[in-house]
């Protein structure tokens, strides 16, 4: 049985089909990682609204001051512009 195993994996049509199978096996476990990773990304990102807000409550605590807002604001507005 071992002598026939050794056989049948030394033909090169059989190693080149067994490599295809590993190929496509790690292309899908890497096509998945991919995608899990992008669905986390896309709910860490903010919109303008929730980033303004938060912006707003550090310039009330004081953690910023009137004139960084207003930049932070001036940025926010030219990013936003640029994806459009």
């Amino acid at each position: 049985m071992t002598k026939m195993v050794q056989e049948i994996l030394s033909n090169t049509s059989v190693q080149a089909a067994l490599s295809l199978l590993g190929l496509m096996i790690v292309s899908i476990g890497a096509y998945f990682v991919v995608v899990r990773l992008r669905d986390f990304s896309k709910e860490d990102q903010k919109n303008e609204q929730e980033l303004l807000k938060n912006f707003e409550e550090m310039r009330q605590e004081g953690d910023i001051n009137e004139k960084e807002f207003r930049n932070i604001q001036l940025l926010l507005k030219k990013d936003q512009q640029g994806l459009s």
